[in-house]
């Protein structure tokens, strides 16, 4: 099935804490377990987001001049934006979103009691990419064989090439954690990819660093939403 990893939720609330992240009542991201910790945080100015079918592809999302909190965790990347919808900044369209409203206070009385969000689990990356202009992209495929793609665009002091390999650190040794053996063994190559990238291994920056992004490719990766019965620590017939 298509599957969206951004959406707008009420505050507070959540129907499905694996497939989406879960808030308070003042609007923080609650952590789970596998995240130890939302220490690692930084704002984006602007986020585009976009899938890729075989028969057709769009821009689901391009918001502009936005505070966008990306966390970095052990498990997953999330992100929260409180003022999502600033009425001119947007294009493209969300369903749960009016896009082109021409008042702020309008877009405000649409916001209120919401919050955009999201996350992408380690499982689910396919793709990390990054530049020197501050672009940094995670892609994901959704049951249906769709590419998805963020794209975060940070202050340009932001290293996002230090950002991009930390998050391929942290996704190399939660998939090493994971407990899908029989998957890794069938991936040529996975495991000292994993082993690899979780101990030091870097993207290989581009030659062209001015035209192109920076990129490295998964081995392999679970349809999002899934893999939650391979969770680190988890027996397979575990639902958590």
């Amino acid at each position: 099935m298509a599957f969206s990893a951004i959406v707008v939720a009420p505050i507070g609330g959540q129907a499905d804490p694996f497939a989406y992240p879960i808030t308070d009542e003042e609007c923080n991201v609650i952590e789970e377990k596998h995240d130890h910790g939302l220490s690692n945080v930084v704002t984006a100015t602007s986020i585009f987001f976009s899938y890729r079918g075989a028969s057709s592809s769009k821009q689901v999302i391009q918001g502009l001049n936005l505070k966008v909190d990306f966390y970095v965790t052990d498990s997953r990347v999330v992100l929260l934006c409180e003022k999502y919808d600033k009425g001119s900044s947007w294009s493209g369209g969300l369903a749960a979103l009016a896009l082109d409203a021409a008042s702020s206070i309008a877009a405000a009385a649409r916001r209120k009691g919401k919050v955009m969000l999201g996350h992408i689990r380690y499982e689910w990356i396919s793709e990390i990419t990054y530049n020197h202009k501050g672009h940094i992209g995670i892609s994901y495929k959704d049951g249906d064989k769709n590419c998805w793609t963020l794209g975060l665009l940070f202050k340009k002091a932001t290293d996002t090439e230090f950002v991009a390999n930390e998050i391929l650190r942290r996704t190399c040794a939660y998939r090493l954690a994971m407990t899908d053996q029989e998957e890794k063994e069938r991936h040529e190559g996975a495991v000292e990819f994993f082993e690899k990238y979780s101990t030091g291994g870097r993207i290989t920056p581009t030659e062209n660093p001015k035209k192109e992004s920076s990129r490295i490719q998964i081995p392999y990766s679970f349809l999002a939403p899934g893999g939650q019965k391979f969770r680190p620590g988890t027996q397979q017939q575990e639902n958590e």
